[in-house]
């Protein structure tokens, strides 16, 4: 599990110090405040990131001062090439693959766009994310329009616009994790918009019950606050403001959030 992480000038991003994560992490602020940035550089590193060292200290490259080492990394794969500093000669010495850490899953608008797009090529069947929130008894009206209960009768066939952002995305969440058993890390950009509260509720528990995975995501909902902070979450709640390039994070306790709900 990442306990910490910082920034340093990712999209505009820079944190003053490491902000502490936990088993479910909130990010809430205002827009701007580096919410989404710190969920898309997180995405990032996890997806992309790779010690190279790592691999290099695997295949041990025969000292010779006269050479130089340089590790390109693209997918599953690194590469690692030896270079003759005098003869500019260089050789492959060396390929690793699967050594990275299990791919994170990112909920997201794009996320969703590749949701309903594959929905859209299904052929008029049930799309299995969606599936799995109706058999759970996840998504009832009024989540649902007359006209999207009727399109689950028929099979849904096309017509995925009709429903809500916030449905959307716990199809793609529920359809993501199901294709990525070994993900590690669930980044939700947004959780809790246009949601229904007893669906953030729904879901909240749901990933809150995924062993092995650890949960960050950003929300403007107070539904996913009093979740938090009435079920059984080992939970951190942190507040970002941006001054500038700078972002800082204030880590708020129970009864910081009992004061949100008491201001309405």
């Amino acid at each position: 599990m990442i306990r910490s992480v910082s920034f340093t000038n990712f999209q505009g991003l820079t944190t003053s110090r490491p902000l502490p994560l936990s088993k479910f992490t909130v990010l809430i602020g205002l827009n701007g405040s580096g919410k989404t940035t710190a969920l898309r550089a997180l995405w990032f590193v996890l997806s992309h990131g790779r010690d190279v060292r790592q691999c290099v200290r695997r295949r041990s490259v025969p000292p010779n001062p006269r050479w130089l080492i340089e590790v390109r990394g693209a997918g599953y794969m690194a590469a690692v090439y030896v270079y003759d500093a005098y003869l500019a000669d260089a050789t492959l010495f060396t390929k690793c693959g699967k050594f990275r850490e299990p791919m994170p899953v990112m909920v997201d608008d794009e996320s969703v766009y590749s949701i309903v797009r594959k929905w859209g090529e299904s052929s008029g069947r049930m799309w299995p994310g969606l599936e799995d929130l109706v058999k759970e008894g996840a998504v009832l009206p009024p989540v649902l329009t007359p006209e999207v209960v009727v399109a689950f009768n028929r099979g849904i066939n096309a017509k995925p616009w009709l429903l809500s952002r916030g449905v959307l995305q716990a199809i793609a969440a529920k359809q993501m994790l199901s294709e990525h058993l070994d993900a590690g890390v669930v980044l939700w950009d947004d959780l809790g918009s246009s949601m229904h509260p007893a669906l953030v509720q729904h879901v909240m528990r749901w990933l809150n019950g995924l062993h092995g995975v650890q949960v960050i995501a950003s929300t403007h909902s107070i539904d996913v606050l009093y979740e938090l902070a009435m079920g059984d979450y080992d939970f951190t709640v942190l507040r970002l403001s941006r001054d500038g390039e700078k972002v800082t994070a204030e880590q708020l306790i129970s009864d910081d959030i009992d004061r949100y709900f008491e201001g309405g």
